[in-house]
């Protein structure tokens, strides 16, 4: 076996350990992300973008019935594009923590040299691995930790955030059903009036611009109701792109009823603390802090070069070779990593203010949400418990007046026109409440019990 092919051997079986280590591999792993979202959501649910969302055929056969407001949230977890993109953020940060794990690949030099004499080939070969990194990558993967679990959090709140939308969309929905059904009511009672005004003209009880008065109002009764259909068309719209779906939904059922329980006291002050604890955004801030402050101590580490060492072979020739230890250092003469350092430093304090301001914007958030669901709760209250039943018992006497002979019938239906218009009222307000309350949770970062 001459020099050369022996060196070559040699230079293989340096070579081969490394080559035949296994390979660490990354999987998406949605369990941690899963329990926030469950924890801040309130309910059970899955979270697997593997799954593809639901085939044509699937979607029909949910809707055939029409939808629940749990069927829309299946729906979006497992369907909406946009929410199944976003859970992938989790796979790329749970790469970039194996992927600050890993020592970087061995480097080997080869050389052959062919002597003007022929008396042979030259061989040298030397092999490197770089030793400073076994001092900078625990710091390294503190931070790609730190930064997944930031990540999680940011795509649990993602993931909770449409929930939240989706069920502002379908309880948007549901009331433009019923304000639509309202509307196509008064524009029925303005036409039995204005035919009810027109038999009076006839018989010399009502003037011209009463009658004018009366179709005007049957018009502008007609238009509203046009507006309301438009208004509901793209309420399920809204619903459709939230969801994610091609399908035409103007025709769909939506089938849950509105919650009833919206009249718990709340006290603001345990809110506040409530959400300083368990706002996922704030936790993901603070975990961007602590991945910062390894990042600087990252930074601080690579400030003395680069280091590598590895067995250096050696085929002179003639018979002779030699194999020793052999070590190459990059010098930190000009650059010592300051501007890398300084980035980081200033990098940390930015993040820290950032977190310092998002507490403070939290805080303000609750108490503001607070005080609209509460505006929105008396509102409510003071709508379905003392003006709507004024209007109905109103509405009765005068019926029963009419009944008599005592009243005329026009007057009935203008009774009955207001007592729509506040059955609107409160329809709006129990929106604006549904509204407020969820808007609260979001600020809250958790459920409201």
């Amino acid at each position: 076996m001459n020099h050369y092919t022996s060196s070559f051997f040699v230079v293989v079986a340096l070579g081969l350990p490394m080559a035949s280590c296994s390979q660490p591999t990354v999987e998406l792993d949605l369990e941690q992300t899963q329990e926030l979202a469950r924890a801040a959501a309130g309910h059970d649910f899955l979270l697997d973008p593997s799954q593809g969302g639901f085939s044509e055929e699937e979607l029909e056969s949910l809707m055939a019935d029409g939808l629940s407001l749990e069927e829309c949230e299946r729906i979006t977890l497992l369907h909406q594009k946009d929410l199944q993109a976003k859970l992938y953020e989790v796979g790329i940060a749970q790469a970039d923590l194996l992927q600050a794990g890993l020592l970087s690949n061995p480097t080997l030099d080869l050389a052959i040299r062919f002597p003007g004499d022929g008396t042979g080939n030259l061989i040298y070969a030397l092999l490197g691995f770089e030793l400073l990194e076994l001092w900078q990558i625990p710091a390294r993967e503190e931070a790609a930790e730190y930064q997944l679990q930031a990540t999680v959090a940011e795509v649990a709140r993602a993931a909770v955030e449409q929930l939240r939308q989706t069920k502002l969309v379908y309880w948007e929905a549901q009331t433009q059903d019923e304000l639509c059904s309202l509307s196509a009511q008064q524009a029925q009672i303005a036409v039995e009036s204005l035919q009810a005004q027109q038999g009076l003209a006839q018989e010399g009880m009502a003037d011209a611009a009463t009658v004018d008065a009366s179709s005007l109002q049957a018009q502008r009764a007609q238009l509203v109701y046009e507006r309301e259909l438009a208004a509901r068309s793209q309420a399920r719209q809204a619903l459709g792109r939230v969801l994610s779906l091609e399908q035409d939904l103007d025709q769909l059922a939506l089938v849950e009823d509105f919650p009833d329980t919206l009249n718990a006291s709340l006290s603001v002050i345990t809110l506040v603390e409530q959400a300083k604890r368990e706002r996922l955004d704030l936790q993901a801030l603070a975990a961007k802090v602590s991945a910062l402050e390894a990042e600087l101590s990252l930074r601080q580490r690579q400030r003395f070069g680069a280091l590598s060492a590895g067995p250096n072979f050696e085929d002179m020739g003639d018979g002779q070779n030699s194999v020793g230890p052999a070590v190459s250092w990059t010098i930190p003469l000009f650059d010592r990593n300051q501007a890398g350092i300084a980035k980081a430093a200033f990098a940390l304090e930015q993040a820290r203010l950032q977190h310092q301001g998002a507490i403070a914007q939290t805080v303000q958030e609750v108490r503001s949400a607070w005080t609209v669901r509460l505006e929105a709760k008396l509102r409510h209250k003071r709508l379905a418990e003392d003006i709507l039943p004024l209007m109905r018992s109103m509405e009765a006497r005068l019926a029963d007046s009419v009944e008599l002979g005592m009243s005329p019938r026009t007057e009935l239906l203008a009774k009955q026109w207001e007592r729509l218009d506040s059955e609107a009222e409160l329809i709006q307000a129990r929106h604006d409440l549904l509204r407020a309350q969820l808007n609260l949770e979001w600020a809250v970062g958790a459920p409201l019990d």
